[in-house]
């Protein structure tokens, strides 16, 4: 009898990466050819203005385990991610990105959990090399605060590098909503979870697209869309400030009543005023992320469009 492989699906994005794509595939030849899976590379040209999608496309026409998807435009990388899961259909996808930093050479670990029945085995990053002191720093802030108000729906230090089982990457297509962050949205269906810590490698060639401004907002998002921890706080401290503020109305009152208005206090009613008001004004801002949310989910569109596909 014919010995079936179980079959992989590699899942990436580019942009602007030509100096990378050739070797990230041979790279993916090396150790997967003898892995006794049988594979094949899904990747998206995310909006790519070098030569990223000229090279794909060649690649995919001399070698048959290749689907190169081109995007309209740039939509983002959780999107362009979406996209190429769309197209998968393997036992089993992992999640990487093109620029060699994701290394295969670590991919049998992510197989070794795979074949002991998890369902989902995502990497713990644990070093950034090439990444600037201050970034750092501001990483280990947003997962600080990103954990606690989301619930631990975020984990600290988790990557986009990962393994999904084909049960989890459907549980994963049922989600319905439009702001996609897998981070976050991985921990929901509750699959057998496994996490590792697997380094990242310094980039050879290229820069990195992802700019701080691009992953805080994304981050920020990624935390609101998926816990209402945040409208819970606020609903809490809008009941206490409000008991504050009345106690505050009663105390002048009375004051006002037997000794007039005292000038002294000035100050403090006005600095009073001032914390207040740029709370209420902090509220404010979360509640409008919250509204840009349901704005974005009540319009329903596409989160992308498929210009061509090899």
């Amino acid at each position: 009898m014919k010995h079936i492989k179980p079959t992989l699906d590699i899942v990436s994005s580019a942009l602007n990466e030509s100096s990378n794509i050739v070797n990230f595939y041979a790279a993916l030849q090396k150790h997967l050819d003898t892995s006794g899976y049988e594979w094949r590379l899904l990747i998206a040209d995310n909006g790519s203005q070098d030569d990223t999608w000229k090279i794909i496309k060649n690649l995919a026409k001399s070698n048959s385990n290749i689907i190169g998807i081109k995007l309209a435009r740039n939509f983002g990388f959780e999107y362009a991610i979406e996209a190429v899961l769309t197209h998968s259909t393997a036992d089993a996808s992992i999640i990487m990105a093109s620029d060699l930093q994701d290394h295969p050479k670590y991919l049998h670990i992510f197989l070794n959990y795979f074949e002991s029945g998890a369902d989902h085995v995502f990497q713990l990053v644990k070093s950034r090399p090439g990444v600037s002191l201050t970034r750092r720093i501001n990483t280990k802030l947003f997962y600080f605060f990103a954990a606690k108000f989301s619930r631990n729906a975020i984990i600290p230090n988790a990557g986009d590098f990962r393994l999904i089982s084909r049960n989890f990457r459907n549980a994963l297509s049922e989600l319905p909503e439009k702001t996609r962050f897998l981070r976050a949205m991985s921990v929901y269906p509750g699959f057998k979870t496994v996490a590792i810590e697997v380094p990242r490698e310094f980039r050879i060639k290229g820069k990195s697209k992802t700019s701080f401004a691009y992953a805080l907002t994304l981050g920020i998002k990624g935390v609101l869309a998926n816990s209402i921890y945040l409208i819970d706080i606020l609903g809490i401290f809008s009941i206490l400030f409000s008991f504050f503020t009345f106690l505050l109305v009663v105390a002048f009152t009375i004051l006002w009543f037997f000794i007039g208005v005292p000038f002294g206090g000035f100050g403090t009613i006005v600095g009073i005023m001032l914390v207040g008001f740029s709370i209420i004004f902090v509220c404010f801002g979360i509640l409008a992320q919250y509204i840009s949310l349901i704005f974005v989910e009540v319009k329903n569109r596409p989160n992308y469009f498929i210009a061509e596909k090899v």
